[in-house]
């Protein structure tokens, strides 16, 4: 055979070949089309998720109570604190009085695994006053914030005062105040006890209707935030001067108050009134407004409480509505913003009169909104008949109502409501009790819920006090942790949401073209989220960046060894560029510290930064107004000061501008 015809003959073999197998492949792939259950394509596609990681007891010798959490982004873990009966007498909590004896726990929990990392800790401790009394200093209802810039747990409580109970003044009027105090977890101390965060005495002649001079200004039920690094705010409901009446002759009851500490100072000597009449007067509310809640970020924050100004009822047992209003945190100080009227209620004592109850609020940062959850209580003049289902809202950094309120479906409960709410990467998670006796979890985005409700316990119980916090996001994964009391045993539990990027709705689609961005990114695109974060070589000490087009930001990573100083700064903007640098924790979301404008070289930014712990840390860099362009440059510099050499360090507040906004 003439090797040339032998080879003239392969490429009709290996065409016939391939319109064989173009055949084949069109009959299969039909055959399994026409056989495919829908069941099977839907498993296909990714759908998000909420899932229960791991449950976790906290076992104790008495009653516990009143559980919080707060997450540690460092370490990945968390402190769980709650209120414990172990030295009262009958081994009670959640029980007001001077003949009660409550104290605060706390404990470290591995957030990966649950698993307890250390024993028990006692934040706060106290005995009878004056020994052989029976008289108690009973702390109560403790709340528990993280703070990555000064690496510490900072924990406040209500308390009776120590001088009134050591005095034995005690009368009927007798009420609490609220403590402070700071749990470092790098070497396991505690700070010392910041008594009485109002800082506040009655008028000598303020005299109660038991003839008998009010000693106290009652401040209760404590929630916290972090406003800035090494900057907690409390807020807390306060009976000052109850027994007076305002301009109108309404009786002045509960008011929202708060106080500010820088370090371990405390800021505003008698509390800064928050539910006041309007942004700028301190003239007190009438009647009843109590069960604070905080949420925000950067230099805004919102307040919601339940409001009773609007009854015709008194003493607690009118009809109420949920109001909140905006906090500013600028050039470290606070300033009351605007009043926002969220829902009202309906008085009466007819089947349809309602009143609403126990906000909760959280920031979902994605979106600049505010949700807000509330009981709506069904019957309320009538205790064997009333009913309670949940109702959310959401509103903008501006006060404008962006979903208007809504009925949560199949949250129905009998017994006083229990719920909170946390959001964090474009999701948040409720924990609420429905039927009376189950505790749930459910998965919302902004658009609605997305996943059927999941049981924390399969058991039925009696769970109360549930309150629910966000930890750590991993690309499409974020973890929350949710603590709740089951009987009297708090229990602590991890849920695991995944959020894939394509299950959010894009918007509708327009005639107008979507412009070509443009193609001048620095050498370090794309950087525009943690996960794709290039690292910051340990020789290099700065790199020319831009915002290359609007909205654009820049990540980077780096590693830093416990002790070390850094030095994070922007310089040589081109014209139009304002930097605000941020320092991010481990997970590449938590802000540490965030600065705006380096006072000695505005607006380019200035940190000043010591690692507490070592390991992988990131900075993110984006432009104040989110204008972007081919020409607006900037030089990011990282300077690795050695020992001996650092400079005092300078944690400058976290502080995002905004309009302003008349109340």
């Amino acid at each position: 055979m003439n090797p040339h015809t032998h080879h003239r003959r392969w490429p009709i073999f290996l065409l016939v070949l391939v319109l064989i197998s173009f055949l084949v492949r069109l009959l299969v792939s039909n055959g399994l089309q026409a056989a495919a259950s829908p069941a099977i394509i839907a498993r296909a596609q990714p759908t998000p998720t909420l899932t229960v990681a791991w449950v976790q007891r906290n076992p104790g010798p008495a009653a516990q109570n009143a559980p919080q959490t707060a997450y540690d982004p460092l370490r990945d873990e968390l402190l769980l604190v709650w209120e414990d009966g172990r030295n009262d007498p009958l081994g009670v909590v959640d029980s007001y009085g001077i003949q009660y004896n409550s104290d605060i726990y706390a404990r470290r929990y591995n957030a990966a695994t649950g698993q307890a990392i250390a024993e028990e800790i006692a934040i706060a401790e106290d005995g009878e006053y004056p020994p052989g009394s029976g008289r108690y200093d009973n702390e109560q209802r403790p709340a528990v914030i993280f703070d990555a810039g000064s690496d510490r747990y900072v924990v406040s409580w209500q308390t009776f005062p120590d001088s009134v109970l050591a005095s034995g003044d005690l009368h009927v009027t007798t009420c609490n105040d609220v403590d402070l105090r700071s749990f470092h977890p790098a070497d396991g101390s505690l700070g010392e006890v910041i008594e009485d965060l109002a800082w506040y005495t009655s008028p000598p002649d303020l005299i109660s209707p038991w003839g008998v001079y009010y000693d106290w200004s009652c401040q209760q039920d404590p929630v916290m935030t972090l406003l800035a690094p090494n900057t907690p705010l409390v807020l807390w409901h306060d009976h000052r001067e109850r027994y007076e009446r305002g301009p109108d002759g309404v009786v002045l009851e509960k008011d929202i108050y708060g106080q500010w500490l820088a370090g371990e100072e405390r800021q505003v000597e008698e509390g800064f009134l928050v539910s006041r009449r309007d942004a700028a007067s301190e003239i007190r509310l009438p009647r009843y407004q109590e069960h604070a809640d905080v949420a925000g970020e950067g230099a805004q924050r919102l307040v919601v409480w339940e409001d009773e100004r609007n009854s015709d009822a008194s003493d607690g047992h009118g009809f109420r509505e949920i109001v909140g209003r905006f906090i500013d945190f600028e050039d470290g100080a606070l300033r009351a913003g605007k009043e926002i009227f969220i829902a009202h209620g309906q008085e009466g004592d007819g089947p349809e009169d309602y009143r609403l109850l126990t906000p909760r609020v959280a920031y979902l940062a994605d979106k600049g909104v505010y949700v807000i959850v509330w009981a709506k209580a069904m019957h309320y003049a009538d205790p064997q008949s009333v009913t309670y289902s949940l109702v959310m809202a959401m509103i903008d950094r501006e006060g404008d109502m962006v979903q208007q309120p809504t009925p949560l479906a199949d949250t129905c409960n009998h017994r006083m409501p229990v719920h909170d709410i946390a959001c964090a990467a474009g999701r948040c998670v409720l924990a609420f009790r429905k039927q009376d006796l189950i505790l749930y979890a459910r998965l919302i985005i902004p658009q609605g819920a997305v996943s059927t409700d999941v049981r924390l316990e399969e058991a039925a119980g009696v769970y109360g006090y549930a309150d629910i916090q966000p930890g750590a996001i991993r690309g499409d994964e974020a973890s929350f942790f949710v603590s709740y009391v089951k009987g009297s045993e708090v229990h602590l539990a991890r849920l695991d949401t995944v959020l894939p990027t394509w299950a959010t709705p894009t918007p509708s689609p327009t005639l107008t073209p979507t412009p070509t961005p443009p193609s001048c990114g620095d050498a370090y695109e794309p950087d525009d989220a943690w996960e794709q974060a290039s690292p910051f070589p340990l020789t290099t000490a700065s790199q020319r960046r831009s915002f290359h087009q609007p909205g654009d930001v820049d990540f980077v990573r780096f590693s830093a060894t416990r002790g070390e100083t850094f030095a994070f700064t922007t310089n040589d903007l081109a014209s139009g560029v304002d930097t605000i640098l941020t320092l991010l924790g481990p997970d590449g979301v938590s802000p540490m510290i965030l600065n705006d404008d380096d006072p000695f070289h505005s607006p380019a930014s200035r940190i000043l930064w010591r690692a507490s712990q070592s390991g992988e840390y990131f900075l993110k860099v984006a432009q104040v107004d989110a204008a972007g362009g081919c020409d607006m440059a900037y030089t990011l510099t990282i300077d690795r000061i050695p020992p001996g050499d650092s400079p005092s360090l300078l944690y400058l507040p976290l502080l995002i501008p905004r309009p302003a906004s008349a109340d």
